[in-house]
């Protein structure tokens, strides 16, 4: 198949058998050069001897105003091959292909301005890579970074859990309350020293972790009333690992809110962060407690209490 350098190319016969014109270059070795003149003949040749069809020839003009110009216009379907059948590029005036029998490589360099990829195994396509942190776009035609889906990741290992409750005529500011059971809002159990709790208080934790984490936020809403209803407070979670056969259960303090001095019958919000010292194990109980930091008279104390943080495994 001949090569086709322009449309004005035509077909090689006897009457361009001009003497001088018809220049041989199949002699050249690199770094050789050649003046162009504009009635100079170069013929292109499919390699089809003696067939004259196959010859075509293009003139010193065209050949200079092609090398002018910079482009090599190919007929379409027509291939640049490179030693081996399987390896080339052409066009069929839609599309073009590059083919190879393993790899294309692009020697490090950045492929920019694609708008879209295609598998051959007939998957979904690609059309973008996101940088989005939640996902929110859905997109199932998007491809995500790597710290987007570390950051998804990450927030979608979040724990959280709830209690709540009210704890009245509270005068002592050496006792930690809290719940008899999980979801009982009056927190009359009650402990001077929570690092050990009997058999009858073990089950009144408000979560068993399914899996190890870290306790990184308390948060707590309410209101005081009565005389002492300005005592300050604080909210405590301890963590243990209950033990079958056990009669006592050992908690280990793992987190505690900022000391909360509320108003008389007003709104009172503690947002506390913890950062050290605030694992804990795989099934391990948590237990929230609060205590009053000093006393000086009975106080009624209703709340809404969130623990939260992260998993780890």
């Amino acid at each position: 198949m001949p090569i086709y350098l322009s449309a004005k190319i035509a077909p090689y016969g006897s009457n361009k058998m001009v003497d001088g014109k018809s220049v041989d270059i199949s002699t050249a070795t690199d770094g050789s050069s050649y003046t162009i003149q504009n009635d100079d003949i170069f013929l292109v040749d499919d390699g089809a001897q003696g067939t004259e069809a196959s010859t075509y020839y293009v003139t010193g003009t065209q050949l200079k105003a092609f090398i002018a110009s910079g482009n090599i216009v190919l007929g379409a379907d027509t291939k640049v091959v490179f030693g081996n059948a399987d390896e080339y590029i052409k066009g069929d005036g839609t599309d073009l292909f590059i083919s190879s029998t393993s790899n294309v490589n692009f020697n490090g360099s950045r492929l920019i301005g694609a708008s879209r990829f295609t598998f051959n195994d007939g998957g979904a396509t690609a059309d973008i890579i996101r940088d989005e942190d939640d996902m929110t776009s859905n997109d199932a035609n998007a491809l995500a970074t790597q710290q987007s889906i570390k950051a998804y990741v990450d927030t979608n290992k979040r724990w959280h859990q709830h209690t709540g409750g009210y704890k009245l005529n509270n005068s002592s500011s050496v006792t930690y309350y809290f719940q008899y059971r999980f979801g009982d809002h009056n927190w009359s159990n009650s402990d001077s020293s929570p690092t050990t709790i009997s058999v009858y208080d073990s089950y009144a934790s408000i979560f068993i972790a399914p899996y190890a984490g870290t306790l990184d936020k308390i948060s707590v809403h309410g209101y005081a009333v009565d005389t002492g209803a300005t005592d300050p407070f604080k909210f405590y979670v301890f963590k243990g690992t209950p033990v079958s056969g056990n009669a006592n259960l050992s908690l280990t303090q793992i987190g505690v809110t900022a000391e909360v001095t509320p108003a008389d019958t007003r709104q009172f919000a503690v947002h506390t962060s913890i950062s050290s010292s605030n694992t804990f194990a795989r099934n391990d109980s948590l237990f929230v407690m609060y205590k009053k930091e000093s006393s000086s008279a009975s106080q009624d104390l209703y709340f809404s209490v969130t623990i939260s943080g992260v998993y780890t495994e």
